[in-house]
Formats: structure tokens, sequence, C-alpha cells
């Protein structure tokens, strides 16, 4: 299923979705068409025969001595609530519950944050999907005592509501990512095999309704708070447009507490004021603002976009052969030795490897671009770089197919669906997801040890031992 979900959002971020951009502005379309098969043939049919072999050859954790779950799935739980309390407070502490403050404002109000708070809010924005796919994991596939079962389902329900209302107002594809994985998580607890694929198939169709349904809240909770400077509930409506909060905000000037000018309210109030057209209206500059901040989907989506404008420049004058993964590493090791440099990169945005792939190709600077794992693999390897992160994909996809189909560990799983989580980010450069890989991987590693004998009962022998957990019934 991870597999299937994996390359069904690849291949819309790496094939379609670069297509219809250039089919739409008319944007070097042969260029578009020769990269979007190297992805489909290169990467993503590399990735998918690459997945095939690994999984059945993976190795798979099995529990040979299980205990009884009660102790560590109650602290698995207890952690967990504790963790998104923590992420909570220093969340709305710092001001960074709505993160769409601009990328200079979100990295000023980082770097202002005392470290272990930053890493708090961080590391929780990273795992908290991977927890509760855990979670559901445990309470469909292990016995436990009815108290402990009702202690983890609140806690779920609070921890989702928390996370996913996080993620709608901030990220729109995280929040697929969100529903992705419980749908998965789903359908790896449940002994589903005569309908996994028609569920499969609802569960994405479910997906799809909901994510498209929350990209429109997440665009209304941005233009609001960037029109009005505050959120409402009226953003829960999908068919609210800006300039409907734009008009609503002009009809109650006192909308927000402390009645604070936005700077695209002071824009369209200008705009007639400056006379730049004789007959503009309030309206018609409102308009003509809103549209000017809008950025088109499909140049959201066109993760292509960075490659295409640099591959005749990196024909001419060669590849990097990693070293546009060089400078972002650097920042690790200026955090340690070299403070002063480590907040000179950070406040300039030099982060990731797109920054600097264009401004050697295309001696420009950005903040951010569209992109994907092909993004720096291309940069630096050329169209073997393609190949290099199917195998990679492939490979990482297999072993968490194999170990989310069978294992009866629940530590194995929580790794497995740690991995699930970063590998369903197809926007993620090939660097960053290796480092994401390694710079939050101690919360689901803790809980790994911690959940590692508790044993998973989805198809189990007849003559199986058991571990006694309660004299009373229990729902599996």
């Amino acid at each position: 299923m991870v597999l299937i979900a994996y390359m069904a959002i690849a291949t819309l971020i790496t094939v379609v979705f670069p297509l219809i951009y250039s089919i739409r502005h008319n944007d070097d379309i042969a260029l578009y068409v020769g990269l979007a098969a190297a992805s489909l043939i290169l990467f993503i049919a590399i990735g998918i025969a690459v997945a095939e072999w690994v999984r059945p050859r993976a190795h798979v954790p099995e529990v040979r001595q299980p205990i009884d779950p009660t102790i560590p799935v109650m602290l698995f739980i207890s952690g967990s609530f504790f963790y998104a309390g923590l992420f909570t407070y220093v969340t709305l502490k710092s001001g960074l519950f709505f993160r769409r403050v601009g990328f200079e404002g979100l990295v000023e109000r980082s770097l202002a944050m005392p470290i272990y708070e930053l890493v708090i809010h961080r590391s929780f924005m990273e795992n908290a999907t991977t927890l509760l796919c855990a979670t559901i994991l445990l309470l469909v596939t292990v016995r436990l005592r009815p108290f402990v079962r009702i202690y983890a389902i609140l806690v779920w329900l609070a921890i989702f509501a928390l996370y996913s209302a996080f993620v709608i107002a901030n990220n729109r594809f995280q929040s697929a990512i969100l529903f992705f994985g419980i749908s998965i998580a789903l359908g790896y607890a449940w002994d589903a095999t005569k309908w996994r694929r028609s569920y499969l198939v609802v569960a994405i169709a479910a997906v799809v309704a909901f994510s498209a349904y929350s990209f429109r809240v997440t665009r209304n909770m941005r233009d609001e708070i960037s029109i009005a400077g505050c959120v409402h509930p009226t953003v829960l409506d999908p068919t609210l447009t800006a300039m409907d909060i734009y008009h609503r905000a002009v009809a109650d000037p006192h909308l927000c507490k402390g009645s604070v000018v936005t700077d695209i309210m002071a824009q369209i109030q200008a705009g007639p004021k400056n006379g730049t057209s004789g007959d503009l209206n309030q309206d018609e500059s409102a308009k003509r603002v809103l549209d000017s901040e809008k950025r088109p989907w499909d140049q959201r989506l066109n993760s292509l976009g960075l490659i295409s404008a640099i591959t005749r420049p990196a024909f001419s004058t060669g590849f990097g052969y990693g070293a546009f993964w060089v400078e972002p590493l650097s920042l690790y090791y200026y955090y340690v030795m070299d403070r002063d440099k480590y907040l000179e990169i950070k406040k300039q945005l030099r982060t990731n490897p797109k920054v600097y792939i264009a401004n050697h190709y295309l001696d420009k600077r950005i903040a951010d671009a569209p992109s994907s794992i092909l993004t720096d693999a291309f940069a630096n390897f050329s169209f073997v770089g393609f190949i290099l992160a199917g195998v990679l994909m492939g490979t990482a996809l297999g072993w968490t197919d194999a170990v989310l189909r069978s294992t009866t560990s629940a530590g194995a799983a929580v790794l497995a669906f740690f991995l699930m989580e970063k590998l369903l980010y197809t926007e993620k450069e090939m660097l960053t997801l290796v480092v994401d890989l390694m710079k939050f991987s101690p919360v689901p590693i803790v809980a790994a040890a911690l959940l590692w004998r508790v044993q998973l009962r989805r198809h189990p022998p007849a003559n199986e031992s058991t571990i006694p957990v309660s004299p009373s019934p229990l729902i599996l």
C-alpha cells in the first residue's frame, strides 16, 4: 500500500503536474516531455522494480518472546500525550501555530526560540503522523486491557485534533500526508486481504477529497490573516474567495482585535490614492493586489521547474557531482564550530541544495522553489541521479512495505511508519530526506525500543502461546 501511495504521488508531482504546467504556459514543452519521460522510466519504473525485488528479501523482525503490552503501551501513549502538550505550549508561546509568516519571519522566530523549544516544535511536526499511525496499529492488532484501550483512543483523538488543525492551517501537502498515512495504517492493521484493493481505492478517493477541501481551507486561512490579520470560522467555507474576505474586512474594520492594517490592506488602500489609473476604484485596486499575491497551483506543483531551468547550463558547464550537498551540510558544522556563521546562513535562507543550484547555474537567489528528490539528484549526477533516486526510494519502500505487511514487532512497525512518513514527502530533495531521517529519528527510535517486544497479532497460529492480559473478553 505504501508503495502504491508513493508512486501515485510521485507520478503526479514529477510527471503529470509539470506537463500540465508546460502545456498551460507553453513553456519549453519538448524539454518537459523529455524530463517527465526520464522521471517515469529512470525514477518511478526503477523504483517499483527495486521495491518489488527488495520486499520478499527484506529482513522482517519477529517477536519470539512477547511481553505483556500494558506497561509499554501506557508509557508510549502517555509519552505521546506529554509530547503533544509540550508542542502546544512552545508553539503558542512562540507564535508559530500559524507558520505562514514568510521565510524571513519564520527564521527570525525560530532563531529566537531556545534550542530545546525549537527541537520540540520541529520534531513533533515531523513525528506526529508516525505516532498516530503506530497508535492505530496498537489499537487494532494488540490485546489491550479495556482501560488502556479507552485511554489510547482518547489520547489519539486529542493528538489528531491538534495536529490536523496545525497542518491544515499551515501545509496543504502535509495534511494530505497525514490522511494518507492514517488510511495506510488502517489498511495494514486490518486483515483485509480480500478487499484491500477496493479499500485502497476508497481511501485514496477520500484522502483526495479531504485534501482538496483542506487545501481550500488553508488558502482561506492564509488570505484572511494576510488581508484582515486574524482567522474566523468562516474560513471553513470552501467557496470563500480572497475578495469575499476583503469585503468582510472592509465592512467590519474592527473584525480583528487591535484593528491592525495589514500590508496587503495598506497596498489596496494606497492604490486609488497613487493615481496609477484614473478610474481605478477600491475593488479594482483590491483585485489587482490580491491577484499579484496569488501563486498558480500548477506553478506550485511543478517539481521539474528548477531542473528544466538548469538543464542546458548544466550540460554546458558540468554537473555538481556532490558539490551542491557540501554547503547545506556545512550548516551543521557551523552550528557547533562557528555560531555566527551558522546564524548568517540561516538568516540568508541558504539551508538547502536548491538555493545553491539556482545560484550556480542561474545566478539567481531564491528562498524556495518547488522541488522533489530529483532536484538535487539531477543537479549533481545528471540523469544518473534519477536512477540513484529510484534505487534509494525503491529500497526504502520495499523494506517499509515488507515490515508493515508482516512484522510482529510493534517497535519495528514504528520505525517503518517513520520511514513511510518521510518517504511520502515527495517534495523534499534527496539530501533533505536523508538528513531528516537522521535528524528526527530519536523519538521513533525511543518508541521502537519501548515497544519492540509488544506483539502485533494479525494472523496468529491456532496453537500459538499468548500473554494473559485480562480475564475478561477483549476486543481485537
